[in-house]
């Protein structure tokens, strides 16, 4: 076992103390915690777009902490629908991912898959000032620079904690924006879901805020008992 590996994190202040930072930091600062979320979002839509088999593409950001995917092939059916459900799912399930991972003494590895996931990331953020790409960039790159320094020179102590703060934020931040956070107009995930199906917004919404509750309430209790 590395030294990361040996912090103990499972129900001892580290995981409380960073769960309720994150939390204080999803709810008072809004659209600047938001932005990493909308990063795993829109990185729902582009992986399942090319799972489903509708390309590659790239995504934006826009200064109140939302975002959007562009380029994404035209298409109808269960494919069409998938890609648009995942996006608020995906930060829930990422944090679900990371708790299992520290609950099973690899806190280490969650720092690493970090680190690629926001490397691919950046290569499929757009370009250009006028539709945010810049500001996906600059995000994005800002992250894997943070988390790089702290896996290549951060103490074990440091580099435990941050795995842990990774994982609350997608927790925290994913069932927030999915519950109480979600947009709700016309061009929203749920509108053209409700388009595609006939299925009404609430339905979606509802969901969508139970996913996030499902993998926030699981993934906390992988956090803080084990």
């Amino acid at each position: 076992m590395n030294r990361v590996d040996a912090v103990p994190i499972i129900g001892q202040p580290v995981a409380y103390g960073l769960g309720f930072l994150i939390l204080l930091l999803v709810v008072f600062t809004d659209s600047w915690a938001h932005s990493l979320v909308t990063v795993a979002h829109e990185g729902g839509h582009m992986v399942m777009a090319i799972i489903t088999g509708r390309g590659y593409s790239h995504f934006y950001l826009s200064d109140g902490g939302g975002g959007a995917t562009k380029g994404i092939k035209a298409g109808w059916g269960i494919g069409d629908m998938a890609v648009t459900f995942v996006g608020y799912p995906m930060p829930c399930l990422l944090g679900l991912g990371g708790a299992a991972i520290i609950r099973h003494g690899h806190a280490w590895s969650v720092l690493w898959v970090a680190l690629v996931l926001l490397l691919v990331t950046f290569f499929q953020a757009g370009s250009g000032s006028d539709e945010g790409g810049w500001l996906a960039q600059a995000v994005v790159l800002l992250a894997f620079l943070g988390v790089g320094w702290v896996a290549l020179n951060g103490s074990p102590y440091l580099q435990a904690a941050v795995a842990v703060g990774l994982v609350w934020w997608m927790l925290i931040g994913g069932a927030y924006w999915a519950s109480v956070g979600l947009i709700r107009g016309e061009g929203s995930d749920a509108a053209a879901l409700a388009r595609a199906t006939l299925i009404p917004r609430i339905v979606w919404h509802v969901a969508w805020a139970l996913i996030g509750i499902f993998a926030l309430v699981t993934g906390g209790r992988y956090l803080l008992h084990g």
